[in-house]
């Protein structure tokens, strides 16, 4: 309809429906990217979901400088969603939707090896998903398991932080300097090109989205998020100081930099991670779509009332506000949000948000005696 479309009202349609559809697939395929990946690349391949926008914005402007806008709407947006419907039907379904709709263990077997190749533990990984759907009672009806995700402290309590981590993402001072980059490049009324900087800014952003995927995989998640957050409240502060100063006009460059590079290769990747990994099975799908629904519509609220911000706190008050929420979001790293690298869904699930959690040595024994064989005496006695 975009593209074909023969007026502006064709064209605002077209974009409401692909609004429409992001709003229903990015929840569903975030979860299934979670469910379907190996512990062991689960970040640095659900982290290809972030990466994508930026780099596809960068390449439409390269593209539309050049380029007919009908033609690129066809090359990319069309032509990539029918590579994705045809791509789907080479996938199978993920062993936990499996399992929950009341399909075989076989089935959901065969899907574990699909997925994880034959090198997996086949039965226990479907032994661990019907185990965390068994506690929760997955084909409820919508309110009951609406009601699970608010009503039982193991569902309500990852949620809770996700809720929190969120509001650190939206409120990290990124978003209002992607968004409105030129208008504050433009008050410092120096020598800095807004326009130029504006694209310094969005380089920077699909760099460092580029280079979080590795980055999750190799450190520690809770220390990146320290660093992401130390990083961003020194911008915020930076770029509050030449407001409030008037002296250093690189000062709001660096430091927007600064932001953007700490939005992009720690808080928005990890952020992301944790809405996969911190949700249990059983309301995976209901708690994203609540999570996902509140990311949307603070983040509209942010970018809204960003103009009243600075209006009502000037943009030295603004950005050291951002500040503020940076140290909250190293606060949060610190002391409520658990270490996920390395560990499978499950696992999360029994060390950090189960009602009753067995100390951390049961948790260890009852891993390792998972994973390892029987005693030779105890196979010949169970044999005979």
């Amino acid at each position: 309809m975009v593209g074909l479309g023969a007026g502006f009202g064709w064209a605002v349609t077209g974009r409401l429906l692909i609004g429409l559809y992001f709003g229903v697939v990015e929840g569903p395929a975030r979860a299934f990217v979670g469910e379907v990946t190996c512990r062991t690349v689960r970040g640095a391949v659900g982290n290809v979901l972030n990466t994508v926008t930026p780099v596809t914005v960068v390449l439409v402007l390269g593209l539309g400088s050049r380029l007919p806008w009908r033609t690129v709407e066809f090359s990319l947006v069309t032509a990539s969603a029918v590579l994705q419907a045809c791509g789907l039907l080479f996938l199978p379904q993920s062993p936990k939707w499996l399992l929950a709709h009341g399909h075989p263990s076989e089935e959901a077997e065969r899907s574990v090896r699909f997925y994880l190749g034959d090198g997996a533990d086949v039965k226990q990984e479907v032994k661990n998903i019907e185990e965390s759907l068994s506690r929760s009672g997955h084909a409820a009806s919508l309110l009951t398991r609406l009601s699970h995700v608010f009503r039982r402290w193991e569902n309500l309590h990852p949620t809770l932080l996700l809720l929190l981590q969120f509001f650190c993402l939206v409120f990290s001072g990124a978003i209002g300097v992607v968004q409105f980059g030129p208008a504050i490049f433009r008050s410092t009324g120096g020598d800095i090109n807004p326009y130029h900087s504006s694209m310094y800014i969005s380089a920077a952003m699909a760099l460092s989205m580029l280079i979080s995927g590795s980055l999750l995989e190799r450190c520690n998640r809770r220390v990146l998020l320290q660093v992401s957050g130390l990083l961003g409240m020194v911008g915020c502060t930076a770029m509050g100081a030449f407001f409030l100063l008037g002296q250093y006009p690189w000062l709001v460059l660096a430091g927007a930099l600064a932001t953007t590079l700490s939005y992009g290769a720690g808080i928005a990747p990890i952020t992301f991670t944790y809405l996969v990994e911190l949700l249990p099975n059983s309301v995976r799908s209901m708690a994203i779509s609540i999570v996902l629904l509140y990311f949307s519509v603070v983040q509209f609220l942010a970018v809204h009332f960003f103009p009243a911000m600075v209006s009502g706190l000037g943009n030295y008050g603004t950005f050291w506000l951002f500040a503020a929420v940076n140290l909250l979001q190293v606060a949060l790293a610190t002391f409520w949000l658990p270490e996920t690298r390395g560990l499978s869904l499950e696992e999360i699930q029994r060390r950090f948000f189960s009602a009753a959690p067995p100390p951390a040595g049961a948790v260890d024994a009852a891993e390792k005696a998972e994973r390892s064989p029987p005693p030779v005496e105890e196979a010949e006695s169970t044999a005979l």
